[in-house]
């Protein structure tokens, strides 16, 4: 470690430049360098460089071409798949990805929407049992949530907000 500060010294870095700026006073240009298998040139460019330019252009650094390709992603309409590697790197810094909106309901009724339930706590039961790898149970987990949410956003929808259960 080439830097002796502690990471509440740090302001948290904005862009994909800030962090590069950050983590090479952190490991080092060298590590970087290494890691990334390129000049020490090559990554001072990259810190130096204003924001985001063009997707053809090949001054930008590995982490703008990374947000450029999750958004391609999710443009194309593949979310679960950019959601997947985001979350995966959530998980390595002990987070959990959570989506800014409110689930969808696909059901009207509450019964249905309450069964439709089952099939993915299931699953996900089932991976844990079948001894699967932690990312085939983390997607299933996450399947599960999103149906549980479903079913809380149809009761959200249906009894509002404050509203308590129903009286005897």
């Amino acid at each position: 470690m080439n830097d002796t500060r502690t990471e509440a010294s740090y302001a948290p870095p904005a862009h994909p430049r800030q962090w590069l700026a950050t983590v090479r006073d952190i490991v080092g240009i060298n590590y970087m360098a290494n890691l990334f298998g390129v000049s020490l040139r090559t990554v001072t460019r990259w810190i130096a460089q204003r924001p985001y330019v063009s997707e053809d252009s090949i001054r930008e650094n590995p982490l703008e071409h990374f947000e450029t390709l999750l958004a391609r992603l999710m443009g194309d309409g593949y979310p679960g798949i950019a959601r997947a590697i985001v979350g995966r790197h959530a998980d390595l810094t002990g987070c959990r990805l959570v989506k800014n909106e409110r689930a969808q309901p696909d059901k009207t009724l509450m019964e249905a929407e309450m069964l439709d339930d089952y099939p993915a706590l299931v699953h996900f039961h089932d991976a844990i049992q079948q001894g699967m790898g932690l990312d085939t149970v983390r997607h299933l987990a996450e399947k599960a949530m999103e149906q549980i949410e479903e079913t809380l956003e149809l009761y959200r929808a249906k009894h509002g907000e404050n509203e308590g259960r129903k009286k005897k």
